[in-house]
């Protein structure tokens, strides 16, 4: 989840996304990860980036 989030701040949004999504693998109930996954896809939505939900 860590690594997600650093990607996330440095812009690295498709690499965000797989180490988030790999650490909810590893623990689905985390809501920290959760939040951070869904508000990297409205990010990623609004740049007209495709995500793994869509």
């Amino acid at each position: 989840m860590n690594l997600g989030a650093i990607l996330h701040l440095n812009g690295k949004l498709k690499e965000a996304e797989e180490n988030y999504l790999l650490a909810l693998q590893l623990k689905p109930d985390d809501v920290i990860t959760q939040s951070n996954l869904r508000k990297l896809w409205n990010i990623m939505e609004k740049q007209g980036l495709k995500t793994s939900k869509t």
